[in-house]
């Protein structure tokens, strides 16, 4: 059985027989997007100080945004994105 390495090139024995597959995370997706900040919507938009409560809530539930495009625009916010956490 060929030994596994972990990043420092030494054999990881906790590898030793798990294909990569099983080594590897697994995350799951969503898309976020301003319809879903309270108080607000995509015509409407809302202001950063939502939208920053909005985020940093998500990011408790151990969510990272990976992609966001915003819009910023007579004080008013409207984003699109895709955050990712790992699966347990």
């Amino acid at each position: 059985m060929a030994d596994e390495f972990n990043d420092l090139g030494e054999v990881d024995r906790f590898a030793v027989g798990r294909t990569r597959k099983d080594i590897m995370k697994k995350w799951e997706y969503r898309i976020i997007d301003t319809n879903e900040v309270p108080g607000g919507g995509i015509f409407k938009g809302n202001s950063r100080q939502a939208v920053e409560a909005y985020l940093n809530e998500f990011g408790e539930q151990g969510w990272e945004i990976v992609n966001i495009d915003a819009l910023e625009w007579k004080g008013c916010m409207a984003f699109l994105g895709v955050a990712k956490r790992e699966r347990p």
